[in-house]
């Protein structure tokens, strides 16, 4: 007895193949992946109010840094920042630069002198 696959090449004609919705779906997954390639994660997006937090700055100071071209892109009225992209542009900036290590002093532990 020949198995399907056999059938399906020796066939003339155009090949039919019966799937339920879950194998169906299983086969356009495959097939995407290995024609496109794993889709890359989504990037989060942040709000004004997080940025500021996370720069440890006010809204208004991240505001000021978008009239200098602080990337963003508007969602709706809202402006949306890529921490990355943000990251890069500061880091672009004249004068940022991390101070060395041997700058920063270490903390004093109460009771210690």
């Amino acid at each position: 007895m020949k198995n399907l696959r056999q059938e399906a090449t020796e066939c003339k004609g155009p090949a039919v193949a019966v799937l339920d919705v879950s194998q169906l779906e299983q086969l356009m997954r495959r097939v995407v992946r290995e024609e496109v390639g794993e889709p890359a994660p989504a990037k989060r997006l942040l709000s004004v109010s997080a940025l500021a937090e996370i720069l440890d700055c006010g809204h208004s100071t991240v505001r000021r840094m978008m009239g200098l071209g602080l990337p963003h892109v508007r969602l709706g009225e809202s402006p949306r920042f890529e921490l990355d992209q943000v990251l890069a542009w500061l880091r672009s900036q004249p004068g940022a630069t991390t101070p060395p290590r041997s700058n920063v002093l270490p903390l004093r532990r109460r009771g210690s002198r």
